[in-house]
């Protein structure tokens, strides 16, 4: 895989995304979770805060975030 490939993105406030993407990095592809904000060109870069997960680790991270949100409490 060369590059990274948008897998897509959401609001985190009004100046903020989550940016949810495939990047490989030194031959091991990851599934890269990044905040990204806008800049004085209103144009959204990418931040340090985030979070790389190898990829053959993404299903059981898809799991474990499922099971914390079931005991989240709900909201209206």
């Amino acid at each position: 895989m060369t590059g990274s490939i948008l897998i897509g993105e959401t609001s985190k406030n009004a100046r903020e995304i989550y940016r949810f993407q495939l990047t490989e990095y030194q031959g091991h592809r990851l599934f890269d979770l990044r905040i990204y904000a806008k800049n004085k060109n209103g144009e959204y870069v990418a931040t340090p805060k985030g979070i790389s997960i190898q990829a053959d680790r993404i299903e059981l991270v898809g799991e474990l975030i499922l099971q914390g949100k079931k005991l989240l409490p709900l909201e209206n």
